[in-house]
């Protein structure tokens, strides 16, 4: 709640922040784009999966976006790129799950 009042009253150019962080690497950047974007990320994967996967895989979310900031296009918005991000990390994480069940079926 206080976020939303914070965004409202002081725009916070997202958009400039994500492009700005992809570019310089500083981790001002990052740390803005984490306040804007983790609640709304964690809420998303909770619709998903479980609170414990949805806190790991936006974890995993986050680390994917140090690595690959250099792959963020200027054209795209900052949350649609994170959540594509999210999303894929999510089916990564359900696909190796379902690997070791199989594997534990077997033996």
């Amino acid at each position: 709640m206080l976020l939303s009042i914070k965004s409202w009253l002081f725009e916070t150019p997202s958009k400039d922040c994500m492009a700005s962080y992809a570019k310089s690497g500083d981790n001002r950047y990052l740390e803005q784009l984490i306040a804007l974007y983790s609640n709304d990320l964690y809420h998303y994967l909770v619709t998903q999966s479980n609170t414990h996967l949805a806190y790991d895989v936006s974890q995993q979310t986050w680390l994917k976006v140090i690595e690959k900031r250099h792959l963020y296009q200027a054209q795209t918005t900052p949350k649609a790129w994170l959540f594509k991000l999210a999303r894929n990390t999510l089916i990564d994480e359900y696909r190796k799950q379902q690997r070791f069940v199989e594997l534990d079926e077997n033996t």
